[in-house]
């Protein structure tokens, strides 16, 4: 079905389970996506044909999927970005925040990277902040337009490479807090709070990989090719 030359965001697009697997290995399928699989797999040092054969059986396992992002309208797809990840983003802010500054406060002496962990996390939040309102407020309306038929005048192609670069320094962001957390993995040692709290990142770079993939590779493709075509009648 798929070979080591497709591309990862393809797999993801044609089969949205298989992120359950790419996650297991750690592949990027959202800001990195455009890569052949193949590419992704050296870079993790891992094997190409064992990822396929995985993402091929949980593809038999499911059968025909009836939840496939790439069919919905552009509508429909911004609502579910904002009521299921905006919304679980800003729900989950305040208490990891609460939780990191609990942790590097009294444990940072004896791990220290808990203090680097808590920098990243107030940028990154604070990042997706912002981000998120720019595009409740700006895009996501433009692209409701666009979907209406409307033909504007902004430069949306122009807005959508800021909102993905975005995304890729969130992602840096995530990668750093990954490493510093040996992949959420607690000490022997840690108290309850510590191991929530790598429990709970955990949790949120899985969100953000497909709240990243479905905009990347999905919403905002789709808004750029519609929009050209409401401009030029083809």
């Amino acid at each position: 079905m798929f070979t080591n030359q497709t591309a990862v965001a393809d797999i993801v697009r044609e089969h949205y389970q298989a992120a359950q697997v790419l996650e297991k290995y750690g592949v990027d399928f959202c800001c990195k996506g455009n890569r052949p699989l193949d590419e992704a797999c050296r870079e993790k040092r891992i094997d190409t044909n064992e990822v396929l054969k995985e993402i091929e059986q949980s593809v038999q396992y499911l059968g025909n999927e009836t939840d496939r992002y790439e069919n919905w309208s552009l509508e429909v797809l911004t609502d579910y970005i904002i009521q299921r990840h905006h919304y679980f983003i800003r729900k989950k802010s305040e208490l990891l925040l609460q939780e990191v500054a609990k942790v590097s406060i009294q444990h940072g002496d004896v791990y220290p990277e808990t203090i680097e962990i808590a920098e990243y996390l107030w940028m990154l939040i604070d990042e997706l902040q912002e981000h998120m309102t720019e595009e409740e407020t700006i895009v996501f309306p433009l692209v409701r337009q666009i979907a209406h038929g409307k033909k504007i005048e902004t430069d949306l192609e122009a807005m959508i490479y800021k909102l993905e670069g975005d995304h890729y320094e969130v992602d840096h962001w995530l990668e750093k807090i990954r490493e510093l957390s040996n992949n959420f993995t607690p000490p022997e040692r840690a108290c309850t709070t510590h191991r929530e709290l790598y429990a709970e990142l955990r949790a949120l770079e899985k969100d953000l990989h497909i709240h990243v993939h479905l905009e990347n590779n999905i919403l905002f493709p789709k808004a750029i090719e519609m929009s050209k075509v409401l401009k030029t009648g083809v």
